[in-house]
């Protein structure tokens, strides 16, 4: 029985202490639990604090790790590190340690370039400045010592023509005296000479007019001859005009005869060619005999019996197509051929000018242009060098090609030859402009070779 109470008594106690020990236990926990949830919200609040000085990421940075070595260097934190730096910083920028970076920023708007270039550049550079501002002003000490110096001669210099001006002055007012006197002599000796002038003038008016008077007598005698000729030589053509010979109009005489006729293929020959100026195109009158190519009384010429027109030219004859013919009186050999207008002795004129290709080889150049002033010659025509009222024909050839015009930097030939293929361009087209406002037939190198039988 005492056995079995000790017994109990031991796992009462056991049971005892475990409580005991649980209870203490969990008071524990709570008590460390409450702890820890503190201390996690102080660790927390320690995190957001930090964060507004420093960031996680930026604690990585390499210069923020630097700034707080040098920091704990000195037995600083890194933000009084930073804020000491700084008022050091704008204590040898601006002079006021308080000033901040705004501050130094409203400061250095003012300055041109300050914010972009660094202060030690800024500094170097207006160092430089400063030198050459202190070279520059003993360079303009200089001058003026120099200026100094030239205007002291200036003055001596000034001084000295001011003493030579008036040693002049004063011998040139001495010439002048002198030279008065000799003008009052030169004065009288004038005036004596003018009025014997008057005198001889006088002599001679009187001799004029006496002479004057003669001639006009003799003039008046002349003028009564000539009409006393004149009524003798009008009483003279009256009494000639009656036996007097008119030669025929030129107009009316016989410019050539027909040589051969070949009715079935419409044309004839006639006896003018290219050494008699004929050209292509130019028209005749058929008529049987030259004594009928007479005006009548109303000025009018006779009709012929027919009509040719040249189409191809020989050295001496020509053919000519029949363009009319008169029913029953057909054109034979030997009859006379004429034109109002046309002149066998007449010498053409031309103008040729431009660039032409009289050798065939495909380029036109203002060189062959005597070729053609030669084949014109050959002809029997005239060339002329400008436009006039009596030019019959203008040759031109193809317009010269005018180059860009040569750069400022170009030499001067190159320029010069510019200037000549221009004046040669205008040229060709004032000749153009001028015959086709006067009508001028323009001609080009084949219409010419046509023209003249070539």
């Amino acid at each position: 029985m005492a056995a079995r109470t000790s017994a109990g008594m031991g796992v009462v106690f056991t049971i005892t202490i475990l409580s005991v020990t649980a209870v203490t236990l969990f008071i524990f926990t709570i008590v460390y639990l409450s702890n820890y949830q503190a201390l996690d919200k102080e660790l927390k609040q320690e995190r957001v604090d930090t964060e507004q000085f420093v960031t996680t990421g930026e604690r990585n940075i390499d210069e923020v790790r630097n700034i707080v070595t040098r920091a704990g260097q000195q037995r600083k934190s890194a933000i009084g590190y930073l804020v000491d730096s700084q008022k050091q910083i704008m204590e040898w920028v601006t002079g006021n340690p308080n000033d901040t970076v705004t501050d130094l920023g409203a400061r250095l708007d003012g300055i041109p370039g300050a914010k972009t270039t660094p202060a030690t550049r800024l500094i170097g550079d207006r160092d430089a400045q400063i030198a050459n501002l202190q070279g520059q002003l003993a360079t303009a000490q200089a001058a003026v010592t120099a200026a100094r110096e030239d205007l002291q001669a200036e003055v001596d210099s000034k001084n000295e023509l001011q003493r030579v001006h008036a040693e002049t002055v004063e011998r040139m007012g001495e010439q002048i005296e002198q030279q008065r006197a000799e003008v009052d002599t030169y004065r009288r000796q004038v005036q004596e000479a003018t009025d014997n002038m008057d005198s001889r003038v006088a002599g001679i008016r009187a001799d004029y007019e006496a002479e004057k008077s003669d001639l006009v007598g003799r003039l008046n005698a002349a003028q009564q001859t000539v009409l006393d000729l004149e009524e003798q030589l009008a009483k003279l053509r009256q009494t000639s005009r009656d036996v007097t010979l008119a030669p025929l109009p030129e107009a009316g005489l016989a410019d050539g005869s027909i040589l051969n006729v070949f009715p079935q293929d419409n044309y004839v020959v006639i006896g003018r060619g290219r050494a008699d100026k004929v050209v292509l195109g130019m028209t005749f009158a058929v008529y049987s005999q030259g004594t009928t190519i007479r005006p009548g009384p109303d000025g009018t010429y006779p009709r012929g019996k027919a009509a040719i027109e040249v189409i191809s030219i020989d050295q001496n004859s020509s053919r000519a197509r029949i363009i009319g013919s008169t029913a029953g009186d057909p054109i034979v050999r030997g009859d006379i051929i004429a034109n109002a207008v046309y002149d066998p002795e007449k010498i053409y004129k031309f103008v040729v000018y431009g660039n032409f290709d009289t050798n065939r080889d495909g380029i036109a150049t203002p060189q062959e242009r005597l070729n053609i002033e030669a084949m014109i010659d050959r002809w029997g025509g005239n060339v002329q060098d400008d436009l006039g009222g009596d030019v019959d024909f203008l040759v031109l050839g193809e317009r010269p090609i005018l180059p860009p015009p040569p750069p400022g930097t170009a030499q001067i030939e190159l320029v010069r030859e510019f200037v000549r293929l221009r004046e040669v361009v205008e040229r060709y087209d004032e000749l153009l402009a001028r015959a086709q406002s006067t009508s001028i037939p323009i001609l080009n190198q084949n219409s010419l070779a046509t023209l003249i039988g070539r």
